[in-house]
């Protein structure tokens, strides 16, 4: 059963990783998006504090 698994991660690795990687750059965004959010007027859904963090980690990214 161990080999079994250790095979389906060795098969799935690509992805796995890219699935890794955007986990953390989400939890890297999440007090940035907090900020934003808490920033907006009025009550609504946090896509619009999402869409402003990456547009700003973009920008920062091209700015450099």
């Amino acid at each position: 059963m161990v080999l079994l698994l250790l095979c389906l991660v060795y098969l799935v690795r690509k992805t796995l990783f890219v699935f890794i990687v955007a986990l953390l750059f989400g939890y890297l965004l999440a007090p940035l998006v907090n900020v934003i959010d808490r920033l907006l007027p009025g009550r609504r859904t946090r896509t619009l504090a999402l869409a402003f963090a990456y547009l700003i980690f973009v920008a920062v990214l091209f700015v450099r």
